[in-house]
């Protein structure tokens, strides 16, 4: 089995791609719904809630966890691989790999949590091919998708405000730095449509066949029922509501305690 976990509905826009492609493996969903957002902790904080994520998905039996969340993938991933080793990908090196492809590429613009952004692992990593890279961090966005408003005036609002910096840097590309902002795309689009949009959820199928390819050991480990099954740590009425909303499956998600 393979384990995705994001600190609340986010990573559900990883998860349907990834259960697009790979039909006949069995995939379990976690959301900490019950702490999130993680984008404004501290990192301390968010590494141990990865860890305890990450302990009650191998007590369950994953073969590999994907850390389909850009605040853990770049706050606790660096500290806690030396532990989990190839047991444990997160979503920053899709994108990366994906951004560098583009060898043309000149501007950057990425939008992720306060987190992502102080972590600087995109802007670090960009500035080594000589791309110029604006960063905003964008603390209401997450709350917004949480609360499954992801289009109409509000979220226009928020989302053009944020948007409005990049913009006038004239931006060749932006990055969703947080797995929830794909749920924002079509409002992101309509106030930015001349801009190529990059996200996990896009380039982590292609990135996960790459690995299992690499770790072939690994990959005969998993077990391929077709099964998914869905956790929280909150309220599961309020998950398959948005589960249901959004990528139109009627799912009995379990709650569950970390």
């Amino acid at each position: 089995m393979i384990g995705v976990f994001d600190s609340g509905y986010g990573g559900l826009s990883v998860f349907s791609e990834l259960s697009k492609r790979f039909p006949d493996l069995d995939f379990t969903y976690l959301g900490d719904n019950g702490r999130a957002p993680y984008g404004s902790r501290s990192p301390e904080i968010i590494t141990a809630y990865t860890k305890e994520a990450l302990e009650w998905f191998f007590k369950q039996g994953a073969e590999l966890v994907i850390l389909a969340c850009n605040t853990a993938s770049s706050q606790a991933l660096p500290k806690l691989a030396q532990t989990y080793g190839e047991k444990v990908i997160g979503v920053v090196e899709p994108v990366l790999d994906a951004i560098n492809a583009q060898s043309d590429l000149k501007s950057v613009g990425i939008i992720a949590t306060k987190a992502t952004v102080r972590s600087g692992i995109y802007s670090k990593n960009l500035a080594k091919k000589g791309r110029k890279v604006i960063e905003q961090a964008c603390p209401l966005l997450v709350p917004l998708v949480e609360e499954g408003i992801t289009s109409g005036p509000l979220a226009e609002t928020i989302i053009r405000s944020y948007l409005e910096p990049l913009l006038r840097e004239g931006i060749e590309t932006l990055v969703l730095g947080c797995t929830h902002y794909p749920f924002l795309k079509e409002t992101i689009k309509k106030i930015a449509p001349d801009v190529a949009i990059i996200d996990a959820s896009s380039v982590m199928p292609k990135y996960l066949q790459s690995f299992l390819n690499r770790h072939e050991g690994l990959s005969k480990k998993l077990s391929r029922s077709g099964k998914r099954e869905f956790f929280t740590t909150d309220v599961e009425d309020d998950f398959a509501r948005f589960v249901e909303k959004r990528l139109k499956l009627s799912i009995k998600p379990k709650r569950i305690s970390l």
